[in-house]
């Protein structure tokens, strides 16, 4: 059980990420004035959301039924652990990067 419930918090987690990440590229979206970045951005999110949705999903039928589901599995890149969109990080990016060059450094 104690895998279970490890998969459970690692996917609740993976959802947060998610959820802070679409946060985070809306804002930017809102705020830039350069149409082309405003695209990027809410494509970003866009694709948080999908991942959001997926994520969810993935959740739900592990909580349901105690088993994974079946999806293809795809590679993934090493992560060093950290999260990718810690509260500080973003809170102290938001106030420190004004500039639509520097949201696309901090993303």
């Amino acid at each position: 059980m104690a895998e279970h419930d490890a998969a459970l918090a690692a996917l609740q987690m993976a959802i947060q990420t998610e959820i802070d990440g679409y946060g985070f590229y809306r804002k930017f979206a809102e705020q830039t004035g350069d149409p082309a970045a405003r695209a990027m951005f809410e494509r970003l999110a866009q694709d948080e959301a999908m991942h959001l949705e997926l994520l969810r999903s993935v959740k739900a039928t592990l909580e349901e039924n105690g088993e994974w589901a079946e999806y293809e599995a795809l590679p993934l890149p090493p992560v060093d652990g950290a999260p990718i969109f810690s509260r500080e990080r973003v809170e102290q990016n938001i106030v420190a990067y004004t500039s639509d060059l520097s949201a696309l450094r901090v993303a």
